[in-house]
């Protein structure tokens, strides 16, 4: 049964890599999108955190509206190191007297392992996509993974009822029947 849930683990690790790298993918997808103060419709324009929002909702991922409580937000740790960040995390930026002001989504490396961010950048740039210069650098604050906040993310507005189970909690708003068939764990 250990061998099991480690199998299980994995999997279920493996897709969250796999999922921040669908987000990324995606997010790469609208480079050359206008920016537009406020926006979040992938098609019209959006704002830096409107981006990441939308993008994160289509992988039925609900998070903040605004940069400073994406930040903030107590579902996911928060990545104090860039060089800890993965693909797919949303990196934060502050200015001068700390607020948090701008949001980027790591959607690659660069030879010195530094992220390569894609966001919405400003009016004049709209959706662009850059290796992490020293002005971002500066202004770093920390990251968060929020594609890994639940283990099964669901598109639902229903309440969720937790299930603990040797080690990890399932997240649904249907009962969850479990049956070991032959090694295998067969989620229903």
């Amino acid at each position: 049964m250990k061998i099991f849930i480690a199998l299980f683990f994995g999997v279920c690790l493996h897709a969250a890599n796999n999922t921040g790298f669908l987000i990324a993918k995606d997010a790469d997808r609208h480079i050359g999108l206008s920016y537009l103060w406020g926006g979040e419709d992938l098609q019209a324009g959006v704002d830096c955190s409107g981006f990441l929002q939308s993008l994160y909702k289509k992988y039925g991922f609900n998070i903040p509206r605004t940069a400073a409580s994406q930040a903030r937000d107590q579902h996911s740790p928060t990545i104090k190191n860039l060089r800890n960040c993965k693909i797919g995390d949303a990196l934060y930026f502050q200015n001068e007297k700390g607020k948090v002001h701008h949001v980027a989504i790591v959607t690659g490396r660069d030879e010195n392992g530094l992220p390569i961010i894609t966001h919405a950048k400003g009016r004049k740039f709209g959706v662009v996509k850059e290796r992490i210069g020293d002005h971002y650098i500066d202004q770093f604050v920390g990251a968060k993974r929020f594609y890994t906040t639940s283990l099964f993310p669901q598109k639902t507005d229903k309440k969720l009822k937790p299930l603990i189970l040797k080690g990890f909690i399932h997240l649904s708003s249907k009962p969850l029947s479990i049956s070991v068939q032959k090694k295998a764990l067969i989620l229903k």
